[in-house]
């Protein structure tokens, strides 16, 4: 889980806001950027919570996924690199079917989250 990339300092119920918002940022960009090269358009998938943790998550929880979103907006430099969204994977599959992507393509075989 991404959990576990994030320091132990601040996983540990962290009064610096700004701090795990930067250290949760910089996880999630570093993981697109990672998965980037296997992916056929520039929408990259990243399930949150697919270690089943999160299944009572709060509004807090919602809160800090926004405020990774809204600073990474801050520093995209002008529009450019990485850009965060919180959505659905129909609207992910919406999205790349927007691409014009020949149908077709490379099809996944598996479960989704393989554990």
């Amino acid at each position: 889980a991404m959990s576990r990339l994030i320091p132990a300092s601040l996983r540990t119920k962290s009064k610096d806001k700004a701090r795990l918002v930067e250290a949760l940022r910089e996880v999630l960009v570093a993981t697109v950027r990672a998965r980037q090269a296997a992916y056929r358009t520039g929408h990259i998938l990243v399930v949150l919570g697919d270690d089943f943790a999160w299944h009572d998550l709060d509004d807090r929880a919602y809160e800090m996924l926004e405020a990774v979103v809204a600073r990474q907006e801050e520093v995209r430099d002008g529009g450019k690199g990485v850009r965060l969204q919180v959505s659905s994977p129909s609207r992910y599959f919406e999205a790349v079917r927007g691409t014009g992507l020949p149908a077709g393509g490379p099809a996944f075989g598996g479960d989704l989250l393989p554990y």
